[in-house]
């Protein structure tokens, strides 16, 4: 995580690696999807929200399910600023 703000290549680097290895890995979900909304990969950010909210209901993790539901909302909202 420490990664997210001095290097976030190197950041989403980890992150595909973790979500290729590790797909059920709910937590990274959340924090993947909002380094790419940040670094302008819209449609990237819009896949990994979509993929998190379906894990997360699939494990029945109502906490992350809400929490990347609200995520979503806001970058949906950030978006439609644009």
């Amino acid at each position: 995580m420490e990664y997210l703000a001095e290097e976030p290549a190197q950041a989403r680097v980890y992150f595909d690696e973790l979500l290729t290895r590790f797909p059920d890995y709910l937590p990274t979900y959340y924090h993947a999807a909002a380094l790419q909304a940040e670094s302008g990969d819209r449609d990237r950010a819009t896949a990994l929200y979509d993929k998190g909210i379906e894990l997360a209901r699939t494990q029945q993790n109502q906490k992350t399910l809400l929490e990347l539901l609200r995520a979503q909302r806001a970058f949906e909202d950030d978006e439609d600023e644009w």
